[in-house]
């Protein structure tokens, strides 16, 4: 439920990523802040069950593929045209 949740969160997190920025790159600075949100499912994963569970390390992987596809899908021409015809059905 957590990763499910983080996924509809990312959109605001791109949006107040300057106000995170600590490093060069918009991606890299993405990145950090997903990780440190990741941070306390890993940890309750370790101390509830002992180890990471596969969902968890399956979804962080899936986060994290996301965040430089989104950087170069998602402003192009093509795309845009896309969301907004499907913004606009």
């Amino acid at each position: 439920m957590y990763l499910a949740t983080f996924v509809t969160v990312m959109n605001a997190m791109r949006r107040v990523q300057t106000l995170l920025d600590i490093t060069s790159s918009p991606v890299q600075t993405l990145m950090v802040a997903t990780a440190l949100l990741l941070l306390p499912l890993f940890i309750y994963d370790a101390f509830t069950l002992r180890r990471i569970h596969p969902v968890t390390w399956g979804g962080t992987l899936f986060i994290f593929a996301g965040i430089p596809l989104h950087s170069v899908v998602g402003y192009t021409a093509g795309w845009q045209n896309f969301a907004d015809w499907l913004a606009n059905r």
